[in-house]
């Protein structure tokens, strides 16, 4: 939490903060305490299904911000020109790669977080094209945090 914390201070020179997940459950099981820290200093907005936790984040102050349609890619883009972020923090593959995408096209910081390869590693055809994507997605990240050192070598390999 701390390096996440260093990192945000770091590149904001504003104070509204996106965080983009596919998973409020794990989002809140896992980085309550980060998005708690962030929200001291600053705004903090959350995208995400919400399939746990609803009432939590509410309690927090988050309201909720679902985006489960298959057209991520447009939706990031619309959620990004609405808030106008100064800084995007994205988990998961979809989000890391999707707003990704967005956040490098229209200039934005952002941050990823690398959970896990998952399933799409496991075969070699959606491993290539996966790749590709990330490389493309990760090519402007400030930062870009793996949270087991096998996947950052297979990123690096």
């Amino acid at each position: 939490m701390k390096e996440w914390l260093k990192v945000a201070q770091d590149l904001l020179t504003k104070t509204k903060i996106l965080i983009i997940t596919n998973h409020s459950y794990m989002l809140y099981q896992f980085r309550k305490e980060l998005i708690q820290a962030l929200m001291k200093e600053h705004e903090v907005v959350l995208s995400m299904p919400f399939v746990g936790h609803e009432e939590d984040f509410k309690a927090m102050g988050r309201g909720m911000n679902p985006k489960t349609d298959l057209k991520l890619l447009h939706t990031y883009k619309r959620l990004m020109k609405e808030e106008l972020p100064d800084l995007v923090i994205t988990y998961s593959i979809k989000p890391n790669i999707y707003a990704g995408l967005v956040c490098r096209s229209m200039g934005i910081p952002y941050c990823a977080n690398v959970q896990g390869l998952g399933t799409a590693f496991q075969s070699k055809k959606i491993a290539m094209f996966v790749t590709m994507l990330y490389k493309m997605a990760l090519k402007k990240a400030r930062t870009v945090f793996f949270e087991n050192d096998t996947n950052a070598q297979e990123f690096i390999n």
